[in-house]
């Protein structure tokens, strides 16, 4: 996935508690200060993400693809990034 898209996915600011996307392409979504706390990111592309001051606490990322995301300030209490 290199994140070319005809729309930007634009996830800033919304309240993602308990979704799962788990398996889809995201690549490229704009998801700063969005709250995804316990959000299943599982097998999730999600590369070149922008996700500063997001929370992203108790979120799983097990086998995703989250290459050149940008956590700045974001919140990754207890987030898993098992096999990512």
């Amino acid at each position: 996935a290199n994140a070319a898209r005809d729309k930007v996915q634009d996830l800033r600011e919304c309240d993602m508690r308990g979704t799962s996307p788990a398996g889809f392409d995201i690549a490229g979504a704009l998801m700063g200060d969005g709250n995804f706390a316990g959000v299943n990111f599982q097998a999730t592309t999600m590369s070149k993400v922008i996700a500063e001051g997001a929370n992203f606490e108790g979120a799983s990322f097990q086998d995703a693809v989250a290459d050149r995301v940008v956590f700045n300030g974001a919140n990754l209490k207890n987030a898993r990034f098992n096999n990512a």
